[in-house]
């Protein structure tokens, strides 16, 4: 509950702020998923872990940025 409270608040202050993917998706730039969540991705394989919702999110995001980045 106190995450939500925290996040209240920031959100207030934080009026007009765009996430740097979402001014990455609106200036037609290349959204920064590799080096995100691609890399967390690649590293967790390298050590022998799974991250099945990481990895389908990064799946997604990539497919998405590719589709985007095509019709521009």
């Amino acid at each position: 509950m106190r995450v939500v409270i925290v996040g209240a608040l920031e959100a207030r202050g934080a009026t007009g702020h765009k996430v740097s993917t979402l001014q990455d998706i609106e200036h037609g730039r290349r959204m920064e998923i590799e080096e995100i969540m691609g890399f967390a991705v690649r590293k967790a394989a390298q050590v022998g872990l799974q991250l099945p919702t990481v990895e389908t999110c990064y799946r997604m995001v990539a497919g998405l940025d590719r589709a985007l980045r095509a019709k521009a």
